[in-house]
């Protein structure tokens, strides 16, 4: 029976869970050319970062953290449902 390996570990009925993979405050702030003191402060002031807690240790969920991070950009466009744009608005009082 295999055990652990990086994709995932080994149940005793023989199937396979996959692991998500997690990263320090100190590796997410290499990639985002911050202080950890920063990580750390946006997890505590941030509800939206994904973050877990475990004890004093924290850890953030790489490809939620990546995800979040795209939601963050700027310029980032979100999609708006077709019904609430202005440009339906408008035209739904002129026809009125």
């Amino acid at each position: 029976m295999r055990l652990a390996n990086r994709r995932g570990v080994a149940t005793g009925n023989g199937h396979e869970v996959r692991l998500a993979e997690y990263l320090t405050a100190d590796e997410v702030a290499g990639i985002l050319k911050l202080s950890p003191k920063t990580i750390y402060r946006l997890a505590k002031t941030d509800p939206t970062l994904p973050m877990l807690k475990l004890g004093g240790a924290v850890r953030f969920p790489r490809e939620r953290l990546i995800r979040w991070l795209a939601t963050h950009e700027q310029g980032h466009r979100r999609t708006r449902h077709p019904l609430h744009s202005p440009a339906n608005s408008a035209e739904s009082r002129e026809s009125s």
